[in-house]
């Protein structure tokens, strides 16, 4: 499978146009210098971009998983968790 934008499971298609959204992160904020209006919107895609966060339609997400950092302030000794 092409891990383009139109197999990802993150894909919304404005058909029969060749774009869509990008539903990965929240929308983009829109900021409407000429009229001082702010706006939100997904960003538009063509369907063959593609990205390094595909994920197959269907898939589900994985859930973050903790990363221990080791403490080296020279103050405190151990580890701490990151969260990705």
């Amino acid at each position: 499978m092409n891990p383009s934008c139109c197999n990802c499971k993150f894909w919304e298609n404005h058909e029969p146009a060749p774009v869509g959204e990008c539903r990965r992160h929240a929308p983009v904020l829109l900021w409407n210098h000429l009229e001082d209006l702010v706006d939100s919107a997904w960003p538009v895609i063509d369907e063959s971009d593609w990205c390094g966060e595909f994920q197959v339609k269907g898939s589900k997400l994985a859930a973050a998983q903790p990363v221990l950092v080791p403490i080296t302030d020279g103050l405190q000794t151990g580890f701490r968790q990151n969260m990705p």
